[in-house]
């Protein structure tokens, strides 16, 4: 916890001598242990305890909607609310890197404008491409083997704070299609980032030269686990428990995993049969059989 602390007022270019109060939020903020850690912190400065914690961010919640919306209100004459991107926004370029179009801790709704040269190869007969900023004191590469030629570039947008793309998060990706090579220089693919004052980020790439463009909207989901991935994490934790604990268990414990087990695959309104039982580690000849099971459990399968 002392480092989320030392990281938030490090990104703030704040030291904790600067802080006027500590309004504690989250139900985890009612524990002792952590009130003293903060308390700790702070040098044994009083923490505010005015607020209700679980109904801290509500209130900030509705001061935000109540500025974005332009309430007259005076009292929302003497508060400034500034949103920030939570992580470093990019493209995938040459060699796997991130270009980040987007620091984190920017100030939002904010916009970037970003010019980009098309760095073509052969492999197998078909191009392909990368991606790499432009820069005009970098020498020009022949484009002679490509000229006259058509290519698709695609743009990868990820979020994190890592250099290589591959260890980030990918929000989204989209392709301008039939880029033509037609001088011997690069195209040059012009990228926007730009997020409005809901967190939404909206992409867009045009072809400078034949102005084709195309663009992609992240909306606030974008990246989040998908129900199927929970639903899948949820079933293999099950999964590990029964197998692991099935031979220690007392009756009704173990009645009360399985009646759990199967509860939760028929909310998945999937067909169940024997050998989905079985594949859990559970046997005919245990405490409870797959015919008692589906006498218990009602499956009609």
């Amino acid at each position: 916890m002392r480092t989320i602390i030392e990281t938030t007022l490090r990104d703030a270019k704040m030291d904790k001598s600067s802080i006027d109060d500590v309004v504690l939020i989250g139900g985890s903020s009612r524990i002792p242990k952590i009130r003293d850690l903060i308390r700790d912190f702070f040098n044994g400065k009083l923490l505010n305890q005015s607020i209700n914690p679980d109904e801290a961010v509500a209130y900030g919640a509705a001061i935000q909607a109540a500025i974005l919306s332009g309430n007259q209100s005076e009292q929302l004459e003497r508060i400034l609310s500034l949103d920030v991107a939570p992580c470093s926004l990019g493209i995938e370029t040459k060699g796997g890197q991130i270009t980040t179009m987007i620091e984190r801790n920017t100030t939002i709704p904010t916009k970037q404008i970003r010019t980009f040269e098309v760095s073509p190869s052969y492999q197998s007969d078909k191009i392909v491409t990368e991606l790499i900023e432009h820069d005009e004191r970098r020498p020009t590469k022949p484009m002679t083997p490509f000229l006259n030629k058509k290519c698709d570039v695609d743009i990868k947008v990820f979020k994190g704070q890592d250099g290589l793309a591959i260890n980030n998060n990918l929000l989204g990706c989209f392709t301008l299609s039939n880029i033509l090579f037609s001088s011997d220089e690069a195209p040059q693919i012009e990228i926007t980032f730009d997020i409005d004052a809901n967190g939404i980020l909206n992409v867009s790439a045009i072809d400078k030269t034949s102005q084709k463009e195309n663009k992609i909207t992240v909306t606030i989901d974008k990246g989040r686990l998908s129900k199927s991935d929970i639903e899948s994490s949820q079933l293999q934790v099950l999964r590990i428990n029964i197998k692991y604990d099935r031979t220690y268990l007392d009756t009704n414990r173990w009645k009360h995993i399985i009646s759990h087990f199967f509860s939760l695959l028929q909310s998945f309104d999937k067909i169940y049969c024997k050998d989905e039982f079985q594949r859990f580690g559970l046997k005919d000849n245990g405490p409870f059989t797959w015919q008692s099971l589906k006498i218990h459990m009602k499956i009609n399968v």
